[in-house]
């Protein structure tokens, strides 16, 4: 299972901090909430996570720490501080990172996270997760895990795939024709391959667990 992790937010219920850090990077502890968010989607069976940032240092910074810093991990061994250096050791090996950044222009939403990963999802049921939500449980367990567990017993499919995003139509005259919705064409950039450029509509996802979205029709009757 494959999981997309939405950190490319503003972080204005943040300020003035947010401006500089990113809401996610935010501590608990010695942990980032983002971390967690990880932590929560390995448990549940997710070991490819492709992590939805924002463009600039604010994206930057999730990057970096999910990342192998080959420089601090030398000058730690030549010291022989091996042992401070062991909570870092496994952090980008958790799962196989892909980043790619969410342009900022003029769509905002939920959705958006998920249509910016849609060639990293494949085709296939995603986990989409907030990375800077916290769902701590008493018991140890994970929701998400949880989900994941009762998703792979419903069967594939688990359902009928959700219904398609609602073709807007032009007012009806005597002479008027129906006409093609218009597709909004973004741009991908990729952390790890070459910038992408595709052309896809909006669509919604509500639920932790997702369908992939949904394509666009090419026509209407």
């Amino acid at each position: 299972m494959r999981a997309v992790i939405a950190v490319a937010g503003m972080g204005s219920r943040f300020f003035p901090i947010g401006k500089t850090i990113n809401k996610c990077m935010l501590p608990i502890f010695n942990q980032p909430v983002v971390a967690y968010a990880v932590a929560d989607c390995v448990a549940a069976g997710a070991r490819e996570i492709a992590i939805v940032t924002a463009p600039g240092e604010i994206g930057r910074q999730v990057r970096h720490y999910f990342t192998e810093d080959h420089d601090l991990k030398d000058y730690f061994a030549a010291r022989g501080w091996q042992d401070k250096y062991a909570s870092l050791a496994d952090l980008h090996s958790q799962a196989d990172f892909t980043f790619l950044e969410q342009p900022r222009d003029d769509r905002y939403g939920t959705a958006l996270p998920a249509i910016v990963a849609a060639d990293f999802i494949a085709g296939d049921d995603f986990l989409l997760v907030a990375g800077d939500d916290l769902l701590l449980r008493n018991d140890g367990g994970s929701d998400l895990a949880d989900l994941a567990t009762a998703r792979a017993a419903a069967g594939v499919p688990a359902r009928s795939p959700p219904p398609r995003c609602p073709v807007p139509r032009p007012t009806a005259t005597a002479s008027s024709t129906r006409e093609q919705p218009e597709v909004t064409s973004y741009s991908i950039s990729c952390w790890k391959s070459q910038t992408t450029t595709a052309s896809r509509p909006p669509t919604s996802t509500s639920a932790a667990l997702c369908y992939p979205p949904t394509p666009w029709p090419t026509s209407r009757s």
